[in-house]
């Protein structure tokens, strides 16, 4: 079959070098994109990860503010970048009438390969058990 295509063998030598000239880039930045993304989304993951446990521990009858922070702090220290840019906020805020602890955990990851940043930000709210 590939005769009928090629008649001359010696003059279809270097088409297979040429396509993979012509594919091989795009490959490349398929699989550097995927893998950035993929890489983003662990990061909104453990950021998220971050605010619901901060916010939790926060709430908890027998912890404090400090500790709810604390808590949060530990997970991002699993990335250090992540922890040397977050900046984590606490509140308390009441709604119809009960008391809830609400946590803002946002940080800025760099994408070296664009020279872009992306901000990447999660809020998390648990009932206040101080209020109960």
């Amino acid at each position: 079959m590939f005769r009928r295509i090629c008649p001359r063998l010696n003059s279809c030598r270097g088409s297979s070098v040429v396509g993979f000239a012509l594919v091989a880039p795009l490959v490349t930045a398929v699989f550097v994109a995927v893998t950035q993304i993929v890489m983003l989304l662990g990061d909104k993951s453990t950021v998220t990860s971050a605010a619901v446990a901060g916010a939790r521990d926060a709430s908890a009858a027998d912890a404090s503010a400090i500790q709810g922070i604390a808590h949060a702090k530990k997970i991002l220290a699993s990335k250090k970048y992540l922890s040397d840019t977050a900046r984590i906020s606490l509140e308390n805020e009441q709604n119809a009438g009960v008391h809830f602890v609400r946590m803002t955990v946002e940080c800025d990851v760099e994408i070296p390969w664009i020279n872009q940043a992306i901000h990447i930000s999660s809020t998390s709210r648990s009932l206040d058990e101080r209020s109960l």
